[in-house]
């Protein structure tokens, strides 16, 4: 029997994080994709490892991580890669759920930590070879390093897997809106 795999995704306006975890929360595969958001020709490059990677992965399901701001989600690249994902997804039939920061934070941080950086280093403790990709701490006048989506991939993948442990029998979440 095939072990069911879940793939977490982490889209940016230029990059994007993915994690690849098996059954048993083992981090299988995981990376960034870099595009520039006003080149076709980088944004059709970058569709087309999405869809190299889904067909490698062969992933039951995937959890896309929600940006907190809406203003990720306004940004053309990013619909484009969300409208592409879903197409995908439909003709793959693979589940696609959207995992929230609150979620993120209640599965990985129980002990009231709040920020990215702080599931960050919970996400590098889980998996240690994960660690040495770890950013360093953001300042507030500071842009987010792109590795962090890296991280907020692989926590997503990882709140997936947990809600689908905790809610067996139930269907899977949220299912991603329209963006």
């Amino acid at each position: 029997m095939p072990k069911v795999k879940t793939l977490g995704l982490a889209i940016r306006s230029r990059w994007l994080g993915f994690a690849e975890l098996d059954e048993n929360g083992v981090l299988l595969d995981w990376g960034m994709i870099f595009y520039q958001s006003r080149n076709s020709h980088a944004l059709k490059s970058a569709r087309a490892r999405l869809e190299e990677l889904i067909a490698r992965t062969r992933p039951l399901c995937i959890a896309v991580v929600r940006p907190r701001l809406a203003v990720h989600e306004r940004l053309t690249a990013v619909r484009s890669f969300l409208r592409f994902l879903r197409g995908i997804a439909s003709r793959e039939s693979i589940d696609i759920t959207g995992v929230s920061r609150d979620e993120l934070r209640t599965t990985l941080l129980r002990d009231g930590r709040r920020n990215k950086d702080e599931i960050a280093l919970a996400v590098a403790r889980i998996f240690p070879e994960l660690a040495w990709r770890l950013p360093p701490e953001r300042k507030l006048w500071k842009k987010e390093d792109p590795r962090m989506a890296l991280f907020d991939a692989v926590a997503g993948a990882l709140a997936l897997q947990r809600r689908n442990a905790d809610h067996s029998g139930e269907p899977s979440g949220r299912p991603l809106g329209d963006v």
